[in-house]
Parts: C-alpha cells; sequence; structure tokens
C-alpha cells in the first residue's frame, strides 16, 4: 500500500503533517487520494502563508518523497 500525506510549515514556525489516505500502487484511487492531497497543500500554504508539501511512501514508515510542493518563497 502507498501512503499520501501532506506536510506544512507556517510563515510562524508551525509545522504538521496530516494523513490523506492509502491506496494500492497503481491504481485509480491512488490517482484520486494524490489530487486531493495536491489541493489540500496549496490550501494550507496560502492559508498560513507557508509552505506545504504532499509526500508518498510506503504505508507504516520508510522513505517518502515528495511529489508537489506550494507556497511563498519556493
Amino acid at each position: 500500500m502507498t501512503h499520501i500525506e501532506v506536510a506544512w510549515t507556517s510563515e510562524s514556525g508551525l509545522s504538521g503533517r496530516m494523513a490523506e489516505g492509502s491506496a494500492p500502487c497503481g491504481s485509480i484511487e491512488l490517482l484520486g487520494i494524490a489530487a486531493r492531497a495536491g489541493a489540500v497543500a496549496y490550501a494550507m500554504a496560502h492559508e498560513a502563508g507557508g509552505t506545504a508539501q504532499v509526500c508518498v511512501g510506503e504505508e507504516g514508515g520508510g522513505t517518502q518523497r515528495v511529489i508537489y510542493r506550494v507556497g511563498h518563497g519556493l
């Protein structure tokens, strides 16, 4: 299973992570989760005035890759 989450940092230095979901690699469900995560990252970056990124990795830990980054000062 592939896990997708959004990580964000505000201009004031607050940060957090938010799980968006998991689905089998290559499935149509995974594309939907990634699209929703991109929209959430965009909204978080603009609301908080900072940056946000969508991270993809294997469920249960391991290496994550950033597939989308948005925000001020990039």
